[in-house]
């Protein structure tokens, strides 16, 4: 089941084009849920944020793609 959940979450960011290029933005929608809270007290948006560029670059390591050169623009 992990498993399932890695490679869907590695499909996923293999899917962001140009992931150097990207403006990544993190916005709690939750309003004043308990999740809401959650995520503020416990995960906070500097560091959902840096995971996702994080992410996106061990993307970038694994396809070998060094530059967005090579990317065609959809």
């Amino acid at each position: 089941m992990a498993y399932m959940f890695l490679l869907s979450l590695l499909i996923t960011l293999a899917g962001l084009h140009a992931a150097h290029a990207v403006d990544y933005e993190v916005t709690n929608n939750a309003g004043s849920s308990a999740g809401a809270a959650r995520f503020n007290n416990d995960i906070g948006a500097d560091y959902s944020k840096q995971t996702l560029i994080s992410a996106a670059d061990f993307i970038w390591e694994v396809f070998q793609q060094s530059s967005d050169t090579r990317i065609e623009r959809a």
